[in-house]
């Protein structure tokens, strides 16, 4: 028998129930109301219940309930502070709304009685059955109850009630090893929990900003709201070094983590527990490593991080299944847990034949036969409820992304709320990628790929994930990480695809999007449609028995990297002060030698000592590492580069053009020197050039000359987009530009075409920019160069928000202007800059430069006259701006006056 569907005023009551359940005590309060069996239901005045509440969290609460009528002082003068705080009355007015609690009496809270609905203990009970084989609470069950009570979840998957039967506490590494979309980051929660209660510092890595963005979102205020200091540490977000070391979790991608390892910052030394989600990210994607691709695989990165942390700190890796699980099991100490409960979509092979389209379930139970000439369309019809279901379609290139979400939004378009489409565009329909997001959206259709801003595709996931956008055209990108409520998803096997899917764990990463709960719940399918000639004849047979039949790859990391290795040369350097040539060999062997590569490469041993002789004669030879004394010591300037997070081979390429410098600087000069950088040469259109020495301890052969004027080329389109940038020419002026430009490369006769670039492209490039002028401004300030060091901060703020100087030394783009749905936004780098223009130089200037007690009209409207911006925006902008100075001199109040307990923002 089927089940019913919802109806969307069911969904969104269930919600609002949900979210009422999901305040602070609104469990507690229910239980504290709701009778023994077979007694009446008790009316219980406001103190009663405070206390009864209470009671649950200390021994003298259950005194006073103990004491039968209960003194209201005694409640007042023990849970005050709880009362005036006003969040349990909060949370009571929450299940009043939802009819879960009756409330009878004159308002006033210490007048009126409460009495649990049918409903609040039909609640209740449901909410029960995930706690209630928790009551003998083992460690692990204790943190889940304590989660389960913020979190909207009315049932644990099976995996998950697994995992709580079977372990009672974690006391060492761990892996788990389930599904994608089974739970997994709920119970690295629980660890988590485990963990920071006893008082240990976690670090959470990730390895994709999309990732670490889920991973706050859903927990980041869950922890905040239980006392917990949680730290976000990626390219989009720039934590002190004190924000680090006063936190409880910190949530970074691989690369951060790695930087902030390899650079000794003290907040990484007393670790207690390392959270690594995704471990399959261990597994090298790079078929072959060039001149075009060296030092750029994640997979080393993420095994040297792990190896450098294993040995002082637990471990728990997040993962779906691979082969040869003990070989990383051996590498951790670790132990395993792999449920034996599993869920699986039905799994359909579609492919032309001279009649139409065939259908083909894996198992050969299930066949049809559609007469049609799509693919896509037959495999809509052959699902059977197309309009109620959620699809995820994914392929291989951004051009088809746009291609195919257009043809479903013409042919098969679906009902969505202009809310939606206002949300997740935001207005923004200057490129004209945004433009034909918001035609696809407008007709129910959505596409997602890197050529969207970093901020729109977290919105897209989000509204995903809420129900309210159904259907989805996507890269492979989407896939990595973020499970969504779908019940099909639909990948389009064309040459681009079947290169990139090249294993079964990597097409169960995608399958498994559908996520297990909804599997659960729905089930679900996925379709395998064969796209062209190639995999249709030669190849799809081969492609079927892989992905479906196949076994599973056991993980295989890349070979540690020449500027990796010469960063594990420096960081023992450091550590030493003085050392000798074996004292290094031994300290990188100590780190290189404990990775997952070397336990699995034979070879390995012979590969480091190769790898080590050659980096540390080149660094002895570049005189970043000297000797003294029969010792060596680091140069000033290496060291220097070390603790502010520089990669050694980075300084060498820019040392020259830095001792150069005086205290005005050229914006060309500042464009060369961060362009020499390895992560903004990989960006889109790379001219990623290694330096020589990485070439000859990678073993490759040099760069050809036609490669050369390649890269000089792309070289000259990226230079042209930061000067632009920077001038502060409209974005799609700056992406025509750079788009005309690249369409004029050619090298030996041959032209290189142009480049797809969007806003998404610009935006991670001028991010990773700004990122390394805020290092190297670091830097400057090691080397006592102040006026540099602000010179390269300035830069930043440029790279960062695409302004000119003058605006940059203001802090006009700090202010955030609220949004819809508790969102926030910055000014636009044009409304900005007409505040600047009109004498409103900074965020004090908008609040007090209007200020005239002789006149009667408000400060706030006279500005909305004068500003230049719309009238009704200009007051949103003066509201945001009055209330961060509010928030500022509350911040210094509170570093002034430290123990101070004043509520007052001001």
């Amino acid at each position: 028998m089927g089940t019913t569907r919802m109806t969307r005023e069911e969904i969104q009551r269930l919600r609002t129930q949900l979210k009422a359940l999901s305040n602070r005590y609104a469990i507690e309060i229910l239980d504290v109301l709701n009778p023994e069996l077979g007694d009446i239901a008790p009316r219980l005045r406001w103190h009663e219940i405070v206390a009864g509440v209470m009671q649950q969290y200390d021994k003298e609460g259950e005194t006073l309930a103990s004491q039968g009528e209960l003194r209201r002082a005694d409640v007042r003068r023990k849970y005050g502070r709880v009362l005036a705080g006003g969040t349990i009355y909060e949370t009571m007015n929450r299940l009043v709304e939802v009819g879960y609690v009756a409330a009878a009496g004159p308002r006033a809270k210490n007048k009126r009685k409460f009495m649990i609905t049918r409903e609040g203990r039909m609640a209740l009970m449901t909410i029960s059955t995930l706690v209630d084989y928790m009551k003998g609470e083992t460690d692990v069950q204790q943190a889940a109850r304590k989660l389960l009570r913020r979190k909207n979840f009315v049932s644990l998957l099976p995996a998950q009630a697994r995992f709580l039967d079977e372990v009672g506490t974690v006391s060492g590494s761990l892996m788990l090893q389930m599904p994608p979309g089974s739970g997994k980051t709920f119970l690295a929660m629980i660890v988590t929990l485990l963990s920071i209660q006893a008082g240990e510092k976690c670090l959470y890595v990730t390895p994709y900003l999309s990732l670490n963005r889920q991973v706050i979102s859903e927990y980041g205020q869950l922890f905040q709201d239980m006392g917990y200091k949680v730290v976000r540490h990626d390219g989009q977000s720039r934590p002190t070094d004190e924000e680090l070391e006063s936190a409880d979790i910190v949530v970074a991608v691989i690369e951060s983590a790695l930087s902030a390892v390899l650079s000794n910052r003290r907040w990484t030394e007393n670790l207690g527990l390392v959270v690594i989600d995704e471990l399959t990210e261990l597994n090298s994607t790079v078929k072959e490593t060039t001149v075009r691709n060296l030092g750029t695989d994640r997979s080393a990165r993420l095994d040297i991080l792990v190896a450098l942390l294993k040995d002082r700190t637990r471990v728990l890796t997040l993962s779906s299944r691979f082969g040869a699980t003990e070989e990383v099991t051996q590498w951790l100490g670790a132990q395993v847990f792999r449920p034996s409960v599993r869920l699986f979509p039905d799994e359909f092979i579609v492919t032309r034949t001279d009649g139409g389209i065939e259908i083909v379930s894996s198992d050969a139970a299930q066949s049809a036969h559609v007469k049609a000439n799509d693919p896509l369309e037959a495999v809509l019809h052959h699902m059977g409820d197309y309009n109620n279901s959620t699809v995820l379609v994914v392929v291989g290139t951004r051009s088809n992304v746009e291609e195919y979400a257009e043809r479903l939004a013409a042919r098969y378009p679906r009902q969505v709320d202009p809310r939606t489409v206002e949300a997740v565009v935001g207005g923004e329909t200057t490129m004209p990628v945004m433009r034909k997001l918001c035609e696809t959206l407008a007709r129910g259709v959505a596409f997602y790929h890197a050529g969207l801003r970093a901020d729109v595709r977290g919105r897209l996931e989000e509204h995903t994930r809420k129900g309210r956008i159904r259907t989805v055209v996507s890269t492979t990108g989407i896939t990595q990480g973020t499970s969504l409520p779908v019940d099909c998803v639909i990948i389009l096997f064309d040459r681009v695809l079947a290169n990139n899917i090249t294993n079964r764990t990597r097409y169960l990463q995608i399958a498994g999007r559908i996520g297990e709960y909804h599997l659960a719940e729905h089930g679900g399918r996925v379709y395998l449609v064969f796209m062209d000639d190639r995999a249709r004849k030669g190849d799809r047979k081969e492609i079927e028995r892989r992905l479906l039949h196949g076994p599973l790859r056991p993980l295989r990391p890349a070979v540690v990297p020449p500027n990796l290795a010469a960063s594990l040369i420096m960081r023992g350097a450091v550590r030493r002060g003085q050392f000798t040539a074996q004292e290094a060999r031994d300290a990188f062997f100590g780190a290189a030698g404990r990775s997952f590569w070397a336990s699995v490469d034979k070879d390995a041993k012979r590969r480091l000592d190769s790898m080590f002789a050659k980096l540390f004669g080149w660094l002895v030879e570049e005189q970043v590492v000297v000797e003294e004394d029969g010792h060596y010591v680091l140069a000033e300037d290496a060291a220097a580069a070390v603790q502010a997070g520089l990669d050694i081979m980075e300084l060498v390429r820019i040392r020259n053009i830095l001792e150069g410098l005086t205290s005005s600087v050229d914006d060309s000069v500042l464009i060369d020197i961060v362009l020499q950088f390895r992560l903004p040469q990989s960006i889109r259109p790379s001219n990623l050039m290694p330096l020589d020495i990485e070439v000859q301890v990678a073993g490759l052969s040099p760069p050809d000359e036609w490669y050369r004027g390649l890269v000089e080329q792309r070289r000259a389109v990226k230079v042209q987009i930061l000067k632009d940038w920077i001038d502060e020419l409209p974005l799609v002026e700056v992406i025509e530009r750079a788009q005309e430009l690249a369409g004029r490369i050619e090298v030996e006769g041959r032209r290189y075409g142009g480049v797809y670039m969007n806003d998404g492209d610009l935006e991670a490039f001028v991010r990773i920019c700004s990122n390394i002028a805020w290092d190297i401004s670091k830097y400057m300030t090691s080397r006592q160069q102040p006026a540099l060091a602000e010179e390269f901060r300035v830069f930043s703020r440029r790279l960062q928000y695409g302004i000119s100087k003058d605006l940059a030394r203001s802090d006009l783009m700090d202010l955030e202007i609220p949004g819809k749905e508790g969102t926030s936004m910055r000014l636009t780098r044009s409304a900005a800059r007409t505040l600047f223009d009109r004498g409103y130089t900074s965020i004090e200037q908008i609040v007090y430069k209007e200020v005239d007690r002789e006149k009667e009209d408000l400060a706030r409207d006279r500005f909305a006259r004068k500003c230049g911006l719309e009238e009704q925006y200009a007051r949103t902008v003066f509201k945001a701006a009055l209330e961060h100075l509010r928030r500022r001199r509350a911040g210094a109040a509170e570093d002034y006056f430290p123990n101070s307990q004043s509520g007052s923002p001001m």
